[in-house]
């Protein structure tokens, strides 16, 4: 039967090398975001013209990355398992005793289907990217027609910070008592 493996934090191992990605992608989305609008700031305020720019601020994992067979145990690899595809795959070779013969054939289906996932991943990764490029070159567009929305987007962010550590202060302050 299915045995699933578990790390010390109790989650599991495909799910650990996910949440690992995501949380080390997201900090440097976050980061790049950031720095691209402090340099459509720059642009605006030194009389640059504007300019279409692409951003790839997810990148791709490289191949030898286990988020590939993550993902691939997560999709198909958890489908075929639950259509009893490996149960019928060794009935195949059960009679012959080729067990070693099941086990290259389950690699190279395996090989197979996180090839199909590393190219899958790339295109969704590339589309992502395209809708982040969009988003930030008509918010920038937006931004060189009409300097005070992002007058105002910025007072409003100043404004919503101080009151976010404004209300940190007073919580601390409340415990110290």
């Amino acid at each position: 039967m299915y045995q699933q493996l578990s790390l010390k934090s109790g989650k599991s191992w495909h799910r650990q090398k996910l949440a690992d990605y995501f949380v080390d992608n997201k900090k440097s989305v976050l980061i790049g975001l950031a720095f691209t609008l402090i340099v459509f700031g720059l642009r605006l305020f030194t009389g640059q013209p504007f300019e279409w720019t692409d951003f790839e601020l997810i990148e791709k994992p490289h191949w030898g990355n286990p988020i590939y067979s993550s993902l691939t145990f997560l999709t198909t690899g958890a489908t075929l398992y639950a259509l009893k595809f490996y149960e019928w795959l060794y009935s195949l070779f059960r009679p012959f005793k080729a067990y070693e013969v099941y086990q290259t054939v389950k690699a190279a289906i395996w090989l197979g289907l996180t090839t199909i996932t590393f190219f899958i991943t790339s295109i969704l990764i590339d589309f992502l990217n395209f809708i982040i490029s969009l988003t930030l070159n008509t918010g920038a567009l937006l931004l060189y027609f009409t300097p005070a929305i992002m007058v105002f987007l910025v007072t409003v962010l100043a404004i919503f910070i101080i009151n976010r550590f404004s209300q940190n202060d007073l919580r601390d302050t409340k415990h110290r008592v």
